[in-house]
């Protein structure tokens, strides 16, 4: 630690000590939340115009110089990607790991902008810290249509019990929570998102449209994981933009297109006429312009 430089500022002398930690020896780990380079890279830029105002925090690796990250996965690629050695942060001592882990997903639940997918996964991984800090087992993952109707019966309720958690953990007022969107119906939404669509579908939805679309989300994580893949497939491939598209191809109702319809409209009526009707039709479609090609014939 001696070998840090202490960052000088003006704080008053109680305040915690900053340190220009060498990026070169922080380990970065597993992330609940993947890096976006884009975002890491503006920050980046931000920082160098406005200085780096917000600390990150490090855990000294036992028997190593190094560290492990906690918050500021994004503050250090983008100081990193401006070419900068070092990165402003706090030495976290005696933090163990679920304490690391809550910060890791507080941090990130509390800040605005989050897509669906991940704000789903926040919800649930600070549902089950808190839980895994009371003492209660960690609850299995959906992967069966049996452990999928299980929760089902209790959904509500654990949606209940995690709003009702997070608010006494954090001490906030049901309206605090609204406002956060912690409260037990958006809860109840995040949950049944996160435990019912499957992690393989989710990663391959990031990026897409769809991927910023909590309702086609939730109306995918309602199907059986083998339809959740054959969707994501098709939404993947670009055979369909939407949720409803792909389960309609997947099941064999596409949609017919505005032409198809008319041209069926059309048929249905030409077959209903009588046999002047279908003349006097076809005489009124000898006035319109055909494609090239086309001819009417008619007796």
């Amino acid at each position: 630690m001696t070998a840090l430089a202490v960052i000088e500022t003006e704080a008053p002398a109680f305040a915690e000590q900053t340190f220009d930690i060498p990026i070169s020896k922080i380990r970065v780990g597993v992330r609940l939340r993947e890096l976006d380079p884009v975002w890491a890279a503006a920050l980046g830029g931000i920082m160098d115009d406005e200085g780096q105002r917000t600390p990150i925090d490090v855990y000294p690796v036992p028997g190593t110089d190094e560290y492990e990250l906690g918050p500021g996965l994004h503050r250090t690629m983008g100081r990193k990607g401006r070419g900068h050695a070092t990165v402003r942060g706090f030495i976290r001592q005696g933090v163990d790991a679920l304490e690391r882990r809550s910060r890791e997903v507080s941090e990130n639940l509390w800040r605005l902008g989050l897509e669906p997918l991940d704000r789903a996964a926040h919800v649930a991984e600070l549902y089950q810290l808190l839980r895994l800090k009371a003492g209660v087992e960690e609850q299995a993952s959906l992967q069966s249509v049996a452990a999928r109707a299980r929760w089902e019966k209790t959904a509500k309720a654990d949606a209940e019990d995690a709003s009702r958690s997070v608010r006494l953990a954090y001490g906030f007022a049901e309206e605090a929570a609204e406002r956060l969107k912690l409260d037990r119906a958006t809860v109840y939404r995040d949950l049944q998102l996160h435990r019912g669509l499957a992690r393989d579908v989710a990663a391959s939805l990031k990026g897409l449209p769809v991927a910023t679309n909590a309702a086609q989300l939730r109306t995918l994580a309602k199907l059986p994981q083998d339809e959740q893949r054959r969707v994501a497939e098709l939404l993947t491939s670009g055979h369909a933009k939407a949720v409803g598209d792909a389960v309609a191809t997947m099941k064999g109702a596409v949609k017919p297109s505005a032409e198809a319809k008319r041209l069926s409209a059309f048929i249905g009526a030409y077959s209903r006429m009588g046999l002047a009707e279908k003349k006097a039709a076809l005489t009124a479609l000898q006035g319109l312009e055909l494609p090239k090609g086309w001819s009417l014939q008619h007796g």
